[in-house]
């Protein structure tokens, strides 16, 4: 997995980038319940949705399941995701750790095969953080 530590790296897998955004309920929760999702491939040039038609277990599980299927396979062709301020709290690694919490099962996906950066650290190292912090 490259290191991306600035844009120009970043632009070098610009087309076999996924940039993701979610919402969810209150992150001060341990496990957010999770209400979308939308994915833009880069290569594609295409927005891919996944959202709850309610607010039910079952309906959270089928878009998390859509999800990590679709991040799945673009692991596997070699993709890169990008979020804003991924860790603990935002990002890949919870959305999977919310699919065992609700499932009791692992992801078929680990995120030590997901190539996933965080755009707010690649700036902030061009920025800085204050500066990117106070734009934010």
């Amino acid at each position: 997995m490259p290191i991306i530590n600035n844009s120009s790296e970043l632009k070098k897998i610009k087309d076999k980038l996924v940039i993701v955004h979610y919402s969810c309920s209150s992150i001060d929760e341990k496990y957010p319940s999770i209400s979308s999702i939308s994915a833009y491939d880069t290569s594609l040039k295409l927005l891919k949705p996944f959202s709850r038609e309610d607010k039910s277990k079952e309906d959270e599980i089928s878009v998390l399941e859509e999800f990590i299927e679709f991040i799945s396979k673009k692991t596997d062709k070699g993709f890169y995701f990008l979020g804003w301020n991924w860790g603990d709290k935002y990002g890949i690694k919870p959305i999977l750790n919310r699919y065992t919490q609700l499932t009791g099962k692992k992801p078929k996906v680990t995120l030590s095969k997901v190539n996933y950066f965080d755009f707010l650290k690649i700036l902030s190292k061009e920025i800085g953080r204050a500066s990117c912090r106070e734009r934010v």
